[in-house]
C-alpha cells in the first residue's frame, strides 16, 4: 500500500497532518526593474557617441600608415629627358563655347606633331583637308 492508503484513519493519529491555520502573509511585490524609470535618453546617446568617437580615434592612431620623411633630393627640379608637346608653339585663341579649352588659330603648326608613319598618314591628311577647306 502506499502513503495514501493508510490503515490508520483516526483523526488523533493524523493530528500532525491536519490543516492548521497559518498567518496570512502579505503578497509578494515584484522588485522594480533596474533602469526603466530613471533612464535618460540624452545620457545614453552621449555615452554611445563618446565610445564611438574614442574607438575611431584609437583605430586611427593604431592603424596610422607609415609616411615617408620629406627630404631634399639632388634631382629635385631637374627634367629627366621629357620634351615639350608639339602644340606648345602654336598660337591659340579664346574658346567661347568651352573657356577651359584653347583653340589653335593656325592648324599648319600641328603637321609636325606626328612622328610615326600612321599618324602622319592618317591625321596629317585629315589636317591637310581641313586646312584646304
Amino acid at each position: 500500500m502506499g502513503i495514501f492508503h493508510s490503515r490508520i484513519k483516526s483523526p488523533d493519529v493524523l493530528e500532525d497532518f491536519s490543516y492548521k491555520t497559518f498567518p496570512v502573509f502579505p503578497p509578494v511585490q515584484p522588485p522594480d526593474r533596474q533602469g526603466t524609470e530613471d533612464s535618460s535618453l540624452p545620457a545614453t546617446l552621449a555615452t554611445i557617441a563618446a565610445a564611438f568617437l574614442l574607438a575611431n580615434v584609437l583605430l586611427a592612431v593604431a592603424l596610422q600608415p607609415d609616411r615617408p620623411k620629406l627630404e631634399d633630393d639632388a634631382m629635385c627640379g631637374m627634367t629627366t629627358g621629357g620634351k615639350a608637346e608639339c602644340y606648345f608653339d602654336c598660337e591659340t585663341t579664346y574658346n567661347r563655347r568651352n573657356p577651359t579649352l584653347r583653340l589653335i588659330k593656325n592648324l599648319t603648326c600641328l603637321l609636325d606633331c606626328f612622328e610615326d608613319e600612321d599618324g602622319e598618314e592618317c591625321i596629317g591628311k585629315l589636317l591637310e583637308d581641313i586646312i584646304a577647306k
